[in-house]
């Protein structure tokens, strides 16, 4: 959380903050960090772990409305979702 208080814009440390809550069961942080991320930079990416952050939330219409704003950026998500699955696997 240092990193974002020198440069609030950085969406890889918002995204691995998103990651670590996600991994934690902190599905609410999780969604807020995903959501500060793709907020700075839109990427198919973030909206697949926003997406999944707040299915695992109890949010299924938000998660819904998350996963079509990745498609609209990548309409195949296949390795979109591979990538988010290596993510959280790590």
């Amino acid at each position: 959380e240092a990193a974002l208080r020198l440069t609030p814009e950085n969406v890889p440390a918002w995204t691995g903050l998103g990651l670590l809550a996600l991994k934690d069961g902190d599905f609410a942080q999780a969604a807020d960090r995903f959501t500060q991320a793709t907020a700075i930079q839109p990427s198919a990416l973030g909206y697949v772990l926003l997406a999944r952050a707040l299915e695992k939330g109890g949010h299924p219409a938000e998660a819904h409305a998350a996963d079509q704003a990745a498609r609209q950026i990548s309409p195949d998500l296949t390795d979109v979702r591979q990538a988010a699955d290596n993510l959280l696997a790590e």
